[in-house]
């Protein structure tokens, strides 16, 4: 297997440990092998490619545990409304490889974006991080995942891509969309909670992410409290 050595490097390890000039890292396929903060690197079998960062910083990638990459404009509730679903995909798939360039390698995107985008990163279609995906949020009516306006009577909105949620009121109607999220090969489920419409200038509710566990636990209909317990920590 070739082997890629980096030399040269103001090294920051992720240990706790205090930077270090002058460091080497080998690389053996796609793994570490050894992290040398002397530099000083031994005699290596095989083809070796060198590379000299010339004191360029050298760190474990970064990763981001919430992020909404289908986030594209400042105003979320209203980006469905101005943006056609072809262009939120364009604009999401350059989120996520600015998430790359900006040195990140591993996101969980905490509510919006479907498994299709993290496929789309996966088998190498599009550059990006690892994601670990949500799918869409779930939210009480008029919670935070409620995006009509207070004059529409219409039905909730579900059409579109990106930052769209699921409105679900009561255990029963919870489980069912948990497991719909579930069917949709997401890994966790985000649910959404907030003051009614009356008081959302006053203030804004909580956000609570069940673990994947907790969230299959919210697809039995053995757990009448998990309702409950998928606002929980």
């Amino acid at each position: 297997m070739p082997l890629t050595v980096l030399t040269n490097a103001f090294l920051i390890d992720g240990t706790g440990k205090e930077p270090v000039d002058g460091a080497a890292v080998v690389v053996e396929g796609e793994r570490i092998k050894d992290v040398i903060r002397s530099g000083k690197v031994g005699p290596l079998r095989g083809k070796v490619d060198t590379l000299d960062l010339r004191g360029r910083t050298l760190m474990p990638g970064l990763t981001d545990a919430h992020v909404h990459v289908c986030a594209v404009e400042g105003n979320t509730a209203e980006q469905h409304r101005h943006n056609p679903p072809s262009l939120i995909a364009a604009k999401t798939l350059r989120r996520i490889e600015q998430a790359l360039q900006q040195g990140f390698t591993t996101i969980r995107d905490a509510g919006g974006a479907d498994y299709g985008f993290r496929e789309a990163v996966g088998s190498g279609m599009y550059p990006g991080p690892r994601m670990l995906v949500s799918g869409r949020v779930l939210s009480q009516t008029g919670g935070h995942g409620d995006k009509r306006r207070r004059a529409e009577l219409v039905d909730p909105v579900d059409c579109c891509l990106g930052m769209v949620g699921v409105i679900a009121d009561g255990p029963d109607e919870v489980r069912k969309a948990t497991r719909e999220q579930l069917r949709r090969d997401v890994p966790s489920t985000p649910w959404k909670r907030c003051a009614p419409p009356s008081r959302r200038r006053a203030r804004w509710g909580n956000t609570c992410w069940p673990t994947p566990t907790r969230a299959r636990r919210c697809a039995r209909p053995s757990r009448p409290a998990c309702a409950a317990s998928s606002t929980g920590t």
